[in-house]
């Protein structure tokens, strides 16, 4: 449920008036100001310049054409990055590593995408990218914002982004 609650996070920061939905990804963090997409062609494949900037539309409707970076074109890329297939659990995950995600974000906009912003929806890491953006914007971390902002006000008290040790054996 991270996808949901990091989305109702998003949509809470923008009623506040603290980003938009057509404010560019860039705004909050410059390394996708300028993009890049892998095609294919004759000879293989190249990659050439996104047509226009990334909106908090696009990551929120997975219409930003950022991937897990499993598709044949650009997985070799993401994989000398520590990305796609090579990132852990399911070929995506980035919650068990120690770096901050939006490290791990920066890395991942100088890596080309495989379609063009609001060309189509391609599945990826758009969540992971509007998670660092919450973080900028409200100053904290991403558990935290959820935590003060949605599940501690609607009373959701064993509701965690990471499970507490001593909470391990009521998960269900």
């Amino acid at each position: 449920q991270t996808k949901a609650l990091t989305s109702v996070a998003i949509m809470t920061l923008i009623e506040e008036g603290k980003l938009a939905l057509n404010d560019p990804v860039s705004r909050f963090i410059p390394a996708y100001d300028r993009t890049t997409v892998a095609v294919q062609t004759d000879t293989g494949r190249a990659i050439i310049p996104a047509r226009r900037r990334i909106t908090i539309r696009d990551l929120l409707t997975h219409t930003a054409g950022i991937s897990y970076g499993t598709d044949s074109i650009v997985a070799p890329l993401y994989a000398a990055k520590g990305l796609g297939s090579v990132a852990g659990y399911g070929g995506w995950y980035t919650a068990d590593k120690n770096e901050p995600i939006c490290e791990t974000m920066e890395r991942l906009a100088t890596l080309p995408f495989v379609a063009h912003p609001g060309e189509r929806m391609v599945y990826g890491y758009a969540t992971d990218i509007l998670g660092c953006v919450a973080e900028r914007v409200a100053g904290m971390p991403l558990d935290a914002i959820i935590r003060t902002r949605i599940t501690a006000p609607l009373g959701m008290r064993d509701t965690h982004f990471f499970l507490p040790v001593e909470k391990r054996d009521r998960l269900t």
